[in-house]
């Protein structure tokens, strides 16, 4: 699951009765959940003959399509 992935296509729009600050102080908290959540990817293992399920969190590093371990887990609000 890549939720940067789909964060990245719903950009919020300006409201028509939302003020031009608000929605600056709105977009920016948009990019600052989306920039915490950029190259995380996380498998979900939830079928496993005879072995654990679990949820394992993982670096997408999307200029080549590769998964690597990661180092550091975001922190996501």
């Amino acid at each position: 699951m890549r939720e940067d992935n789909c964060r990245s296509r719903s950009e919020p729009p300006q409201r028509t009765d939302e003020s031009a600050e608000k929605f600056k102080r709105r977009h920016q908290d948009w990019v600052q959940r989306s920039d915490a959540l950029c190259n995380f990817a996380e498998v979900i293992i939830a079928k496993h003959r005879r072995g654990p399920i679990d949820t394992i969190a993982l670096h997408f590093d999307p200029q080549f399509t590769r998964f690597s371990d990661l180092t550091q887990r975001p922190c996501v609000t």
